[in-house]
């Protein structure tokens, strides 16, 4: 006869199942939107106007974007700087005129002026019509980790790709 225990041995048998399954997803769809070849550690330039640059012209030439992306991206930029005092900046365009959506990652142990701010992770967004409703989940996940500090500053110390994902998994807390 199946006990108690046998059913909370099954339940959380099934938990652990689907908690893997949404870690795997959830990889897949990181690895998708941002890709090693789009993230960077302790990558500076002279000032946040150069990192714009830098970045979008980089996507533009993975073929995400078109060349008017970085036109976009500024114009957003004059109208407000995207840092937040959370010491993150999220630089994109008001437009979905990616070609596939994409997150631009730069993780800084040493701090930029950027607007008010001083950032540590730059996270430049490209959003595509076609894709944005799998992407806006993850944007909206990530946007909640990064909303935290403590949670920032365990990203900064991460010193790769792999352990940038990894850790994003973690605080996102699927259990």
């Amino acid at each position: 006869f199946i006990t108690d225990k046998d059913l909370d041995s099954i339940t959380n048998a099934i938990k652990k199942i689907k908690n893997d399954r949404k870690k795997i997803e959830l990889r897949n769809s990181l690895n998708h939107f941002i890709g090693n070849n789009l993230f960077k550690k302790d990558f500076y330039t002279k000032d946040h106007i150069e990192m714009i640059k830098h970045l979008a012209n980089e996507c533009i030439e993975l073929n995400l974007c078109s060349p008017s992306f970085l036109d976009e991206v500024l114009e957003r930029e004059e109208l407000s700087y995207t840092s937040f005092a959370n010491s993150v900046a999220v630089p994109h365009s008001l437009n979905l005129s990616a070609y596939q959506s994409f997150l631009s990652v730069v993780l800084n142990n040493k701090g930029m002026k950027w607007g008010n701010n001083i950032v540590n992770i730059i996270v430049m967004i490209g959003t595509c019509k076609t894709d944005r409703e799998a992407f806006k989940k993850i944007f909206d996940e990530l946007i909640a980790i990064l909303y935290d500090q403590n949670n920032v500053q365990v990203l900064i110390k991460c010193n790769d790709y792999d352990s940038f994902i990894s850790k994003i998994i973690e605080l996102m807390n699927l259990d």
